[in-house]
């Protein structure tokens, strides 16, 4: 395994794919025959990946993906993905998926260069309530475009989402990183970045909406925390026809909602079963 070569000391303990994916199936309250299941839809090769108990977070994780390239080297790290990430997707697939795009969809999964993408494509949906409607793919009527997910919960409009996996910003904090460079009294420096990058191809998704009849908008996982006046006016700049949110979250509960209009911003929290968590998204530069 690649952890063992570059990071031997965060490997704890190792297991194949199948028994660290039931594992935290039981940790999820899964029923096993259920688990089974969902276990048999993983496809060829990512069922015969790799797992490793990672001594840095007590989690298990697996190995499987392409690392992303810096100009100095390669940074490790983002071909591996905590387990119970891998299960909460496997378990929405077999719920909100058909046939036929459980079978698009399991093909992208199964190819290195496109994991990451793929899973994370699921961010909106692993934690939402059983009573909440689900369509994958939905078409948007602008062309032959369509936004990832349509969600809608009784009692609510519904909302369309279109899922956004920024590396950009990640990759160009790391190379300041290794050149050695530090903001005052040795600290790490804040990440610079251009938050315009965040909502880049995102307006053209949607056609011109009234947000009292459907909210559409982006979810947008970023591995770093944006400053907030950029993150603001970026946000801003958004045709407020098209775009009426942005949501940045991750695998765990905590997101921060940027709305055109403040009212829908309880909304959004509401269908996606979330809460609000500014600071764990947003900085303000020094």
């Amino acid at each position: 395994m690649l952890i063992e070569e570059r990071f031997p000391a965060a490997v704890g303990g190792k297991l194949p794919l199948r028994g660290a994916f039931l594992f935290h199936a039981s940790a999820a309250a899964i029923p096993q025959a259920r688990a089974c299941e969902l276990l048999s839809l993983i496809p060829h090769p990512l069922i015969d990946a790799e797992c490793f108990f990672d001594n840095v977070t007590d989690i298990w994780k697996y190995e499987f993906g392409e690392p992303l390239g810096l100009s100095r080297g390669v940074l490790f790290g983002t071909c591996w993905e905590p387990v119970r990430n891998l299960v909460a997707v496997m378990d929405a697939v077999e719920r909100y998926l058909s046939s036929e795009q459980r079978q698009r969809y399991l093909a992208r999964l199964a190819r290195p260069d496109a994991h990451d993408v793929a899973i994370a494509e699921f961010l909106p949906v692993v934690r939402l309530s059983h009573d909440v409607e689900c369509d994958y793919e939905h078409r948007t009527g602008v062309g032959n475009r369509d936004a990832d997910w349509r969600v809608r919960r009784p009692g609510q409009r519904p909302v369309v989402i279109e899922v956004k996996r920024r590396v950009a910003d990640l990759i160009a904090s790391v190379e300041v990183m290794m050149t050695g460079e530090r903001a005052p009294g040795g600290r790490v420096p804040q990440p610079r970045h251009d938050a315009t990058m965040l909502f880049r191809s995102v307006e053209k998704k949607f056609p011109k909406a009234d947000p009292a009849t459907v909210l559409q908008g982006a979810w947008i996982s970023t591995a770093l925390q944006q400053e907030a006046d950029e993150l603001h006016r970026a946000f801003a700049a958004l045709d407020g026809g098209q775009v009426h949110f942005a949501i940045l979250g991750g695998w765990d509960r905590g997101v921060a909602v940027l709305a055109k209009r403040a009212e829908d911003e309880a909304t959004l929290l509401e269908v996606f079963g979330e809460e609000s968590r500014r600071d764990g998204w947003e900085f303000v530069r020094r």
